[in-house]
């Protein structure tokens, strides 16, 4: 993902609207997205579509999911019982052990007033943040946050808080993106009046220091110890020191995962490794990451999934994909969702209008307006409802 900020998913579902942030800088992984739980009506379906179950930093740990009841937002454990009550207007899913949350009342006229912002943990403690008009999920112990600033021509600035809530990076930065082996992509703006004269990409750790300076013009998440950045148009990744790792040559990059990355050449898509030697070559109309050791590839309008080798595993009749996730992936025919097993076998009938990827042995499906939970057996957990 590259910072501008505008990131790419890599699902290749239904788009995605941010509630929580729409500012376009989350770290976005298959299926596990922002602002899940949303009863404002400006809003559109699409902020539920890929909500995600909470990823649990403890074995003992049950995610809890976000649900709509009677207009309010809570969370069900992976059980389908209510483990926090509805009581919020928006609800992001668990990072970290905390979630993102709204509170506030709605109004005569159908509208809905916004009280407080801030987290809840997962016994329902609200903790408010103030302050800020934006804010992030929680990426190794910090969420990042923008200051709105003052006056007409005052630029809104970015920084970092604790779980605390408290100010762990000032806001100086105008823009930043979550922290991610240790260290967060930020931009800066040189402008005059309103008009950008330079726009570049650094990296800070986590007490704020800049230790890789803004020379990017784009610049995106470490995974595997790389980060994708750009330079004169073309794409290239660095180190955690900034060293220029593979030379930047190719027209779009997605990240590494599974020790490989893909990479666009004149139009096409395939894949180099650490040392960026070409393993797969550019053949295909559009690709995803590795996961589960199958990556999505389309050609000719559809999609399947190769082996690292390149191998057509599954072959290529999908109009649309996810990702694979806990041995099953989400495929769409006909206009409608269902899951396939590593041998490309339908384990669960297309039957919904969008269906997400498995974690922690729960997904999230949607039936027009109503979303609900499954397990992969297809069994509700959670009956859709809106």
């Amino acid at each position: 993902m590259h910072h501008r900020f505008a990131p790419f998913t890599d699902s290749i579902g239904p788009s995605i609207r941010c509630s929580a942030d729409c500012n376009g800088m989350n770290t976005f992984s298959p299926d596990l997205m922002h602002s899940v739980c949303v009863k404002i009506p400006v809003l559109s379906l699409s902020v539920f579509l890929l909500v995600s179950i909470s990823l649990c930093t403890s074995a003992t740990c049950q995610p809890l999911l976000p649900v709509i009841i009677n207009e309010l937002c809570g969370f069900i454990d992976t059980a389908g019982s209510v483990s926090i009550a509805p009581q919020y207007l928006e609800a992001d899913r668990f990072s970290e052990g905390f979630a993102f949350v709204k509170k506030g009342e709605k109004l005569s006229n159908g509208t809905y007033d916004i009280q407080e912002v801030g987290f809840t943990d997962r016994a329902g403690d609200f903790r408010k943040v103030r302050g800020f008009d934006k804010i992030g999920s929680f990426k190794e112990g910090l969420a990042r946050v923008r200051h709105p600033g003052v006056g007409a021509v005052s630029n809104t600035k970015w920084g970092y808080i604790d779980t605390n809530g408290r100010i762990s990076i000032k806001p100086l930065f105008d823009g930043a993106a979550d922290f991610s082996e240790g260290l967060a992509c930020v931009e800066h703006l040189r402008m005059f009046l309103w008009v950008v004269i330079s726009d570049s990409f650094g990296y800070v750790d986590h007490a704020g220091r800049l230790v890789i300076p803004y020379e990017f013009d784009q610049a995106g998440d470490f995974s595997e110890g790389l980060a994708n950045i750009a330079l004169a148009g073309k794409k290239g990744f660095i180190d955690h020191t900034g060293k220029m790792i593979i030379q930047p040559r190719f027209e779009s990059v997605r990240p590494f995962s599974s020790g490989l990355a893909a990479v666009e050449v004149e139009g096409k898509w395939g894949f180099i490794n650490t040392t960026g030697t070409m393993v797969v070559p550019p053949a295909y109309d559009d690709t995803r990451s590795f996961h589960d050791g199958l990556a999505p590839v389309k050609s000719s309008g559809h999609w399947g999934f190769i082996d690292s080798a390149g191998k057509i595993i599954i072959r290529e009749e999908y109009s649309a994909v996810s990702s694979f996730s806990e041995g099953l992936a989400p495929v769409c025919l006909d206009d409608k969702w269902g899951y396939i097993d590593r041998n490309g076998t339908l384990v669960i009938s297309p039957q919904f209008d969008y269906a997400s990827g498995f974690d922690h042995q729960r997904a999230m499906v949607v039936i027009g307006d109503k979303r609900g939970y499954i397990d992969p057996h297809g069994k509700y957990v959670w009956y859709p409802s809106n």
